[in-house]
């Protein structure tokens, strides 16, 4: 009885990748049969996810690492970024509202509108239950301070935006 060829999962995979998944040409240059192959394949992919997690798992690792040297140097972004995403368990929590709200906050003194007013109107809702739809009630504050429709805020946030971001350039320059 001729002994059995012993192939390492490596070279099956490497067999498979050169001949393009062809499993019977693959099988052939290892000298095995197509059923022995065949059988091997289940495992070869649970390896490959394997391996693909575990290098997902040192990506990340690298960006925390960054990340971490991004906040000791001091980057608020960093801190905020770092904040928003694993600062849940302290307490610290951020949404689309408190978001958004801060958007607004930002453009209000460009357009003109009542700073003070919106800061009252987003405390109220802050303390509002939760039943409440947030995110109209911060454009129905932000429309409120600019004396405007709610229909006309969102309008008048993005022209805000874009005029701070020509500010913006223009004192970088």
């Amino acid at each position: 009885m001729p002994k059995r060829k012993r192939v390492t999962d490596e070279q099956a995979r490497a067999a498979l990748a050169r001949h393009d998944g062809r499993v019977g040409r693959a099988a052939k240059e290892l000298g095995i049969s197509r059923q022995a192959l065949y059988k091997r394949i289940p495992a070869l992919k649970e390896l490959e996810k394997k391996e693909r997690f575990r290098e997902r798992m040192e990506m990340v690792a690298r960006a925390m690492q960054g990340l971490i040297r991004m906040i000791h140097q001091g980057n608020p972004w960093a801190c905020k970024y770092y904040l928003t995403k694993w600062g849940g368990h302290l307490g610290w929590t951020t949404s689309p509202v408190v978001e958004l709200a801060e958007r607004y906050r930002n453009v209000l003194p460009l357009l003109g509108g009542d700073v003070d007013l919106f800061e009252n109107e987003i405390s109220r809702i802050q303390t509002a239950g939760r039943g409440q739809r947030r995110r109209r009630s911060v454009e129905r504050a932000a429309a409120y301070a600019l004396k405007t429709t709610p229909k006309e805020v969102s309008g008048l946030l993005v022209a805000g935006e874009v005029m701070l971001a020509v500010i913006d350039r223009k004192a970088s320059c």
